[in-house]
């Protein structure tokens, strides 16, 4: 006979960490994934412009033609955190207006006559960004985290010092992967100039400040960028 493991045996167990690509997930990733954007990242613009614009064509059409790659984190099979990436950031949603026009000027009809009020600035605010990216041009080997982000009790001190886990730093070395995989050879981050966390983050990883200041947010945004070292 085995015997059980003691109750305090169990209780010691390490909580594991999976990263899943949305490729390699279920048929409800792409609603995980854009749960977790909601709620971690409320004020964003692709949350705003509501749950049908986020769910059904940033997580579920433009994944499916290769314009953004995404992945979730999870620990003991619960969500935890996820990241969005474009190996095409100046392009990625003009390349989406031009082949689905139709369909995506149907959605943000219908999300804007929804909720006007906030809706109509996060689709101002998405446009200030594509215009402002546009007059740079491509940006050619470059690749860019869209999202990061990861609940607030798995990112606790005593969960951290606890579990060994630091499940933001894994989905940036999972990001970063998955844009090496689509060829680019550096790494671009934005992320809010008053979010410390992050921007320490960043600094310990070995990220250099690129920008000071970025145009077409609403937000004060700095951005980070890295070289992708070859493997």
């Amino acid at each position: 006979m085995i015997d059980a493991p003691s109750g305090e045996a169990a209780n010691t167990a390490k909580p594991k960490l999976r990263i899943v690509a949305l490729e390699d997930a279920g048929t409800d990733a792409a609603a995980v994934v854009a749960d977790l954007h909601t709620r971690l990242l409320p004020t964003s613009p692709a949350v705003l412009l509501g749950d049908r614009f986020l769910r059904d064509l940033y997580y579920t059409l433009l994944p499916s033609h290769g314009l953004i790659r995404a992945a979730a984190a999870y620990v003991d099979g619960t969500p935890a955190g996820f990241i969005a990436v474009t190996a095409d950031p100046n392009g990625f949603m003009g390349a989406a207006l031009r082949r689905w026009w139709y369909r995506i000027g149907w959605m943000l009809l219908l999300s804007v006559a929804e909720h006007p009020f906030t809706r109509i600035p996060a689709l101002w605010e998405a446009i200030q960004i594509m215009t402002s990216r546009k007059g740079e041009g491509p940006a050619r080997g470059t690749g860019e985290f869209l999202s990061l982000g990861v609940l607030p009790e798995f990112t606790d001190p005593k969960f951290v010092q606890q579990s060994g886990l630091r499940i933001a730093r894994e989905l940036v070395v999972r990001g970063v992967g998955l844009l090496a995989d689509a060829g680019s050879t550096k790494v671009t981050a934005v992320v809010d100039a008053d979010n410390l966390p992050a921007r320490m983050m960043y600094f310990g990883l070995g990220w250099k400040l690129n920008r000071s200041q970025v145009p077409g947010w609403r937000t004060p945004s700095v951005e980070f960028a890295q070289e992708i070292k070859k493997s």
